[in-house]
């Protein structure tokens, strides 16, 4: 999920970075939930802005999609720009 999506430079909130916060899970145990914001810079590959959502290329040639948090982060912006992306990195842990 991005949050936070500006061109390098913009006014703006400060990007979020962090160690990996880890919630508990409410199912069955043991469950837990590992999350990370991180922020990286990238360039739009492609927009939708019917989900909305962003692929972006990273610097060292991967290819990721992000779900866009606010349509709003989206205006202004096309293939092409060079940005800096706010995401949440986040998995579940369950044992069995």
């Amino acid at each position: 999920m991005a949050c936070q999506i500006r061109k390098p430079g913009q006014p703006g909130q400060a990007p979020a970075t962090g160690d990996p916060k880890v919630t508990r899970g409410t199912g069955a145990k043991p469950s837990a939930t590992v999350a990370q914001q991180m922020t990286a810079t990238v360039t739009i590959k492609a927009i939708d802005a019917k989900v909305p959502s962003v692929t972006v290329l990273t610097d060292d040639g991967r290819t990721a999609s992000f779900k866009v948090d606010d349509k709003k982060n989206l205006t202004g912006l096309k293939a092409g720009d060079k940005v800096e992306i706010t995401y949440t990195q986040a998995f579940v842990v369950s044992v069995k």
